[in-house]
């Protein structure tokens, strides 16, 4: 059981469908928050949302690729029309190609560089003008100690 109270929260999840992401999903939605899950993969997407749904706790899907700015853009000025807020962004998405450094393309490398640092500053930046003008709203910046 969850140690806060997120009722009437609205929360978005990069990176959403397995592993760190979908932990979070669930855990924001058990402390009562609405969640949208976001990734690139969709049957595992809307599988991971109907598992919490299952739960009888509140997500959704969206298809949303983090290093794409008008997706992004989209998804985000979706949920505020759809929902009336957003309350909680999580940058969790990320990708490392399976490989050591010395074997990276630099096209590797660039996928890399727009995943995992673009992609939390686009999502911290669509999310902006509605923290702004809800007068809150956080970014939480998630990483691992993958490679």
């Amino acid at each position: 059981m969850s140690g806060f109270d997120l009722l009437g929260k609205v929360a978005i999840v990069t990176g959403a469908q397995r592993g760190i992401g979908l932990g979070v999903a669930t855990e924001l939605a058990r402390a009562g928050a609405q969640v949208v899950l976001t990734g690139i993969k969709d049957v595992d997407g809307y599988r991971a949302a109907a598992n919490i749904c299952a739960m009888g706790l509140a997500a959704t899907y969206r298809r949303m690729d983090t290093s794409d700015e008008s997706e992004v853009t989209h998804v985000i000025d979706d949920i505020f029309a759809e929902m009336g807020r957003l309350d909680i962004a999580v940058a969790n998405a990320a990708i490392y190609p399976n490989t050591n450094i010395a074997s990276i393309t630099p096209d590797e490398w660039d996928s890399v560089m727009a995943v995992n640092l673009r992609g939390p500053f686009l999502l911290a930046k669509a999310c902006l003008p509605y923290f702004q003008r809800q007068r809150h709203g956080r970014v939480v910046f998630l990483s691992s100690i993958t490679g």
